[in-house]
């Protein structure tokens, strides 16, 4: 998404299908320091969440709607469903609230790859890959303020099936 003024507050709802879909509940998030900027900013991140009572995302949000972290940085293994759909569901439970209230930046972990489903995460997020200089919805670096977060995919130092390991080396040491 372009064309977002710097550190701004905004404010949005969703709908997808017909025109006659409903509208979904209204959102924030507050646009990232501009690249390059020498604005101070902090943010969240973690990894290994899983479903579990004791996650973070109280925290999380609290943050976000305090605006003391421009951003949330999630970077692997998300919610361990390897097959189980009620963990997947579990998982998406636990950080929805989270995704109307401020920026996420997620990450590949080894536990992504697990079990048959990688596939479909693969197929949906593909046709981001064309617009990312990396080529690849794996892996990608973002510039935020002064910081230049680079996200990688751990799993090919795993050798999981369909891990690009040469193309993201080549990509990191462009």
């Amino acid at each position: 998404m372009g064309g977002l003024a710097p550190s701004v507050l905004y404010k949005y709802r969703v709908r997808s299908g017909s025109p006659e879909a409903p509208w979904s509940d209204f959102g924030t998030f507050v646009s990232l320091p501009e690249a390059g900027a020498a604005t101070p900013f902090t943010f969240a991140i973690w990894a290994d969440m899983g479903v579990y009572s004791w996650n973070n995302m109280d925290s999380v949000i609290a943050n976000f709607e305090a605006r003391t972290i421009a951003f949330a940085a999630h970077i692997g293994d998300h919610g361990y469903d390897i097959g189980d759909l009620g963990r997947g569901d579990g998982y998406f439970d636990a950080i929805s609230a989270m995704y109307t209230k401020g920026l996420f930046v997620p990450g590949v972990g080894n536990h992504e790859y697990y079990h048959d489903h990688f596939h479909r995460y693969d197929a949906y997020t593909s046709g981001i890959a064309k617009y990312n200089p990396s080529h690849s919805q794996k892996y990608y670096s973002l510039n935020i303020g002064q910081l230049h977060l680079i996200v990688l995919d751990s799993t090919p130092y795993f050798d999981m099936p369909g891990s690009d390991k040469a193309q993201q080396r080549e990509w990191l040491e462009a």
